[in-house]
């Protein structure tokens, strides 16, 4: 941005601020903060890892800065009481999991006497709780000592053991005695699946502790959760496995899950048949509205790495999720199952629906209903006749059509196209938002379905 990346105050402008978490952000000043002629307040806050500085100050009166931990504050004049200039150590700073590490010492050093102190994180969960040796409420946007955080679930090769295990890594207390419990459950994901022991008595692995499910299951899916034996604490996440079978041909396809590291290489990896030449290699593709054209990757087996099609670099897209994809098995190569690893989302999914032709993907692990998609109270917009309605089409890899779908505003409700079939939002799923270019964009709010 041009001043103030993560804040900009000027004019007279005096927010308080409490328990933010400001980092990654870029400005011309003020990577974190540009505080002029202004008199914002700073409590129980993190500034760090911005640039080209945390707070800048063209001029007026310095910002009043009290319990935060400012990258580079030390001597500041406005570096107040209860500050510290140390690293925060972030969980996962590259991926944006911006969760204390159990060393962290932002832990137990906020002011639980903060005017305007949240009630709750931003997760949700109560402030203010015994973190590792006080009740006092910690610095920046997460509490922590009210749960643990997953950080990675990847493929790793069985070998002549098993055709796939599952590592599972997740941010740990580091004390010593510690230990945690692994449960799993092959359920649909709700409130009232049904969860069973997968293992026991795991030590800790000091601030990161792994564990590998050597009896993964090779279809359908599995969730995991790890409870904290002393504390009796489970994990904040919940972390999947879901297969999806991909034919001859093109598939069009979506991730029902967030995953930790969403480049190819991480999502698909070797999953695909790849080839030291391009044209003999399978590939994934991703409809770019900008340029109203496909980007394609591919799998180079001489590097083992995914490349972009068109230069030869790194692909210029990852697998995310809400986005759908197509992935293309060629004549000559085999079908595949592909693994697909991430956290479950906990929170409902927005998407930008813009006009013409949106390639989506459902980011759940159960299917959703059309009228329980939120689609037409975001604004879908429909019609009495099926040509003025936006629609939605799925493609149908047996008989090489799509299949489409449009609301029926003169029945409040949907209809297939040419009375085709009804479909609905199926876990993997990748589908196109058509919007018509009469018809307004709008922003989908996706509600979660359990």
């Amino acid at each position: 941005s041009g001043d103030g990346g993560g804040l900009d105050c000027y004019g007279n402008s005096n927010p308080e601020v409490v328990n933010c978490t400001i980092t990654g952000n870029e400005a011309r000043d003020g990577g974190g903060l540009n505080s002029e002629n202004s008199a914002p307040t700073f409590t129980n806050c993190i500034l760090w890892g911005n640039s080209p500085d945390e707070i800048y100050i063209p001029a007026g009166g310095p910002p009043t800065v009290t319990y935060c931990d400012v990258q580079g504050g030390t001597g500041e004049p406005w570096f107040g009481v209860g500050c510290i200039d140390v690293d925060p150590e972030f969980v996962a700073a590259p991926g944006d999991n911006y969760h204390l590490l159990w060393n962290s010492l932002c832990i137990d050093r906020g002011n639980n006497g903060a005017a305007n102190l949240p009630a709750e994180d931003l997760d949700g969960y109560p402030r203010i709780q015994f973190g590792k040796t006080s009740l006092t409420v910690d610095m920046g946007a997460y509490e922590f000592g009210n749960y643990f955080t997953f950080t990675d679930i990847e493929r790793v090769d069985g070998g002549a053991l098993a055709a796939i295990q599952i590592e599972l890594t997740w941010c740990s207390s580091g004390l010593v005695g510690t230990f945690y419990d692994m449960y799993y459950s092959d359920d649909s994901f709700s409130d009232a699946m049904a969860w069973f022991l997968l293992q026991s008595d795991i030590p800790t692995g000091g601030a990161i502790t792994t564990y590998t499910d050597v009896s993964a299951p090779d279809t359908g899916h599995r969730f995991y959760r790890a409870v904290d034996k002393g504390t009796g604490l489970y994990s904040h996440d919940t972390v999947g496995l879901m297969w999806k079978h991909v034919g001859k041909g093109r598939n069009l396809v979506s991730t029902p899950f967030i995953p930790y590291d969403a480049s190819l290489d991480a999502v698909i990896g070797d999953q695909l048949t790849g080839s030291f030449n391009k044209f003999f290699s399978d590939t994934v593709e991703m409809w770019d509205r900008a340029t109203l054209k496909y980007k394609r990757a591919w799998l180079n087996t001489s590097t083992g790495l995914w490349e972009d099609w068109d230069t030869g670099g790194a692909p210029q897209f990852g697998f995310d999720p809400d986005v759908g994809y197509w992935i293309n098995i060629l004549s000559f190569s085999p079908a595949a199952d592909i693994a697909f690893l991430g956290k479950v989302s906990t929170t409902g999914r927005t998407m930008e629906i813009g006009l013409g032709r949106n390639l989506c993907g459902t980011c759940y692990q159960v299917e959703v209903s059309l009228d329980d998609s939120g689609l037409v109270y975001s604004g879908f917009t429909g019609s009495f006749n099926q040509f003025f309605s936006d629609n939605i089409e799925w493609w149908n890899p047996a008989t090489l059509h799509y299949e489409r779908v449009w609301y029926d505003t003169s029945a409040s409700a949907w209809q297939g196209w040419d009375a085709g079939p009804l479909r609905s939002f199926a876990p993997c799923d990748g589908f196109w938002v058509n919007v018509l270019s009469f018809n307004p964009p709008f922003t989908w709010t996706y509600p979660k379905p359990y």
